[in-house]
């Protein structure tokens, strides 16, 4: 396990404007890559992880005595879910119905944690920022063995803080003033190079998902209106398409589909729909739809596998597909 703090110059919403604070993808699933399966945590009520292996089959629902902010990931050891707990951020294994492992302690003075949570089958990441602006996070190998570094930064003051996987490395994002700003972060280090997004500080970014050399973004415009698009690690812009099938105020999930495209979720004029969008031309496919539903579908990827997750009544209805690389 790695710990790492970012302070130098996915959530599912983020206002740009730093007169505002973000709120919480608290309408959203989260979901997770497990060492042999996906996982999704229920965002409300008494809450559970529902496990499905590799295919789609149900393995097991399970019951997380946690509250506020919470994220769950994989490890080789099993799910896990992270939590805020008094100012501090707590991760622990889920071990039984209603029960969890020992939990390691993180942070000095946290004060929220990071939107969205990196998780694929390399590694997982879970992030949160301190009341000094700087942004910390953990993270470590889904199916291997895990060692504890820990790098230092020079810092400046985020207010926000965002986290996707990207391939074998993670995409951090921080908030500064009326910026958003990209640090790719690997096993061992984070990279010298603080891409700032290009994103119109008057729109909202709803969701970003990366692999190791681009990233997409989904944001809204002025005018309620949704658009996804790409950009290189270095901050540059590739192309951006307005959604224009998307219902003005849905929120949005992104998961990367291996090097090449993305699945991007979000409620359609026609209900819950999730596309692939190649990364270099935006070229959109169908992948999976359900006119009856208005709920915002959450996705993960790994191993030619896209799991879609949707909240349905008191619990998760889920999917898995054929999604190759």
């Amino acid at each position: 396990m790695f710990v790492g703090v970012l302070g130098f110059a996915t959530w599912r919403a983020c206002g740009s404007s730093s007169s505002e604070s973000p709120p919480t993808s608290t309408n959203i699933l989260h979901t997770a890559v497990l060492r042999d399966g996906f996982a999704a945590l229920e965002y409300e009520g008494d809450r559970h992880v529902v496990e499905v292996d590799a295919n789609g089959t149900f393995r097991n629902r399970r019951a997380v005595p946690v509250r506020g902010e919470a994220r769950v990931f994989g490890t080789r050891q099993g799910v896990a879910v992270g939590w805020l707990d008094n100012k501090k951020v707590k991760l622990a294994l889920v071990t039984g119905d209603g029960k969890l492992g020992e939990a390691s302690v993180w942070g000095r003075d946290a004060q929220m944690m990071c939107e969205g949570t990196a998780s694929n089958d390399l590694r997982f990441g879970v992030g949160w920022l301190e009341k000094d602006g700087r942004v910390w996070f953990v993270h470590g190998p889904t199916a291997a063995a895990m060692e504890v570094v820990s790098l230092p930064h020079p810092g400046v003051v985020a207010e926000w803080c965002g986290i996707t996987s990207a391939g074998d490395q993670i995409a951090l994002l921080f908030r500064e003033g009326s910026k958003i700003y990209m640090n790719m972060c690997s096993k061992k280090e984070c990279s010298g190079l603080v891409a700032p997004l290009p994103l119109d500080p008057r729109h909202q970014l709803l969701a970003i998902g990366c692999s190791k050399d681009s990233c997409m973004l989904a944001f809204r415009d002025q005018q309620s209106n949704t658009h996804v698009g790409q950009m290189g690690v270095t901050g540059k812009k590739w192309w951006s398409k307005q959604l224009t099938e998307a219902v003005s105020s849905t929120e949005v999930s992104i998961a990367a589909i291996g090097k090449k495209s993305m699945a991007v979720g979000f409620v359609a004029k026609e209900g819950a729909t999730v596309l692939r969008v190649d990364n270099k031309k935006g070229l959109m496919e169908r992948l999976w739809a359900d006119p009856s539903s208005t709920e915002v579908p959450s996705v993960a990827w790994a191993k030619d596998r896209l799991f879609v997750a949707i909240p349905e009544g008191d619990g998760v209805r889920h999917e898995v597909l054929a999604a190759p690389n």
